[in-house]
């Protein structure tokens, strides 16, 4: 496990936080303390991952170490926001890191959904596609420009260009499939919602893992997650007219434009969904890479961790 020092400085780090929470004014300390709970325990699952073990993981492990290193990012990142009342830019990544949670669960179950793992490859190797698509914009935007007259700067060398088609090339002939969807998306299926649907059918996450003792989520489903919160987020993340109403206050008959913080209900929705997407990310990830499952509920139920009742 993690060194015992190592561990100290962990908990005396996050239990300064709690103690900051209790003077916050956007929302409960006991919603602040249940996602700072998931932080502390995630970092101290990244902390106790053998490195020297790193290089010889197999695909999905090593991707689940990215996974989860993001993740934890964005937990504190919404964290931050949050304690200081930006809830919005907070639902914008709670909403990055539902797309990443649907990922990593379908990576984790693609075998049993499509009958093979080839979309675990094809994720590693997307960045061929990204990085090929910024050149291709680029020389359109450089031809348009051109044409009025204009000179418009190289963004790549010519030794980077040839490297980016040949790795776009490579990408196509490995991963054939891709090459019906016109962004060539790693994935067999490219709809998100679908996927969502297809983690549904599997009922892994709703059944748990019972041979190790640890309950699952029976209520929880990605598609209604998708639906409730990715498409509902998307009007934060896109700047639309819908993401403006906790930027609007009203004292009487005068309305006014929020600028800066908000007590917003959405600084708790925020922080809620937070914590829930952490704990199922902690879940997979401890089950992808052999942790004992047991040390999650245990680690919560020892740090005080409060289960969200219906209000």
């Amino acid at each position: 496990m993690v060194k015992k020092l190592d561990k100290v400085e962990i908990y005396e780090r996050w239990g300064r936080e709690i103690e900051e929470t209790k003077a916050l004014r956007f929302a409960p300390a006991d919603k602040y303390k249940n996602l700072i709970i998931m932080l502390q325990t995630c970092e101290i699952m990244l902390a106790d991952m053998d490195k020297s073990k790193f290089k010889n993981t197999d695909q999905l492990r090593m991707i689940s170490h990215f996974v989860i290193a993001h993740t934890y990012q964005l937990g504190c990142s919404i964290y931050q926001l949050t304690k200081i009342g930006y809830c919005n830019p907070a639902l914008i990544i709670c909403r990055s890191m539902l797309e990443s949670l649907i990922d990593l669960a379908y990576l984790w179950l693609c075998k049993d959904i499509n009958g093979d793992a080839i979309e675990r490859n094809a994720w590693a190797e997307y960045y061929k596609v990204s990085r090929y698509s910024v050149h291709t914009y680029w020389e359109a935007y450089k031809k348009r420009q051109t044409a009025k007259g204009k000179t418009v700067d190289e963004l790549f060398s010519d030794e980077t260009k040839e490297r980016l088609t040949n790795d776009f090339n490579e990408y196509e002939h490995d991963y054939p499939y891709t090459t019906s969807s016109r962004n060539r998306e790693w994935t067999k299926i490219n709809a998100m919602i679908k996927r969502a649907q297809a983690l549904d059918d599997t009922e892994k996450i709703q059944r748990g893992f019972p041979e190790k003792e640890i309950i699952g989520f029976p209520d929880f489903s990605f598609e209604a997650e998708y639906i409730a919160i990715y498409k509902y987020t998307s009007e934060y993340a896109h700047g639309e007219s819908g993401a403006f109403e906790p930027l609007y206050e009203t004292e009487g008959n005068v309305g006014s434009i929020i600028i800066g913080v908000s007590d917003h209900a959405n600084n708790v929705a925020a922080i809620g969904l937070a914590a829930n997407y952490m704990l199922i990310f902690m879940y997979i990830f401890a089950h992808l890479n052999g942790f004992d499952l047991m040390f999650i509920p245990e680690e919560l139920e020892r740090q005080g961790f409060t289960i969200p009742m219906v209000e």
